[in-house]
């Protein structure tokens, strides 16, 4: 089964809990993995470096405007970065991903 990787940086483990939950209670991913990382980049002409959490969300194919989406409407950035990655999972847990989207 082919699957989408969705991966969204975060301002704190808060957030990045809030939106797992959330995209969870929705039915929109399967399950999200979370990870601190440094940052740097370039916000409004200045160079900024900040501690942000990783959230990626596994969720299918059929699902993944619903969950970009939503994602969207419920992030706290005002530019949230929300990458989607097509993948392809080992079958069992692939069969997994599908039933838990499908309920």
């Amino acid at each position: 089964m082919a699957l989408v990787l969705m991966f969204t940086t975060c301002p704190d483990q808060e957030v990045a809990e809030r939106l797992a939950d959330g995209a969870l209670t929705a039915g929109l991913a399967a399950c999200i993995l979370k990870t601190p990382v440094d940052s740097l980049y370039d916000w409004q002409g200045k160079r900024v470096a900040e501690g942000e959490v990783v959230a990626l969300f596994k969720t299918s194919v059929a699902k993944a405007d619903d969950l970009e989406k939503w994602l969207a409407e419920n992030h706290p950035y005002e530019v949230p970065a929300i990458i989607r990655i097509g993948a392809r999972a080992n079958e069992s847990y692939a069969d997994w991903l599908a039933e838990v989207l499908e309920a």
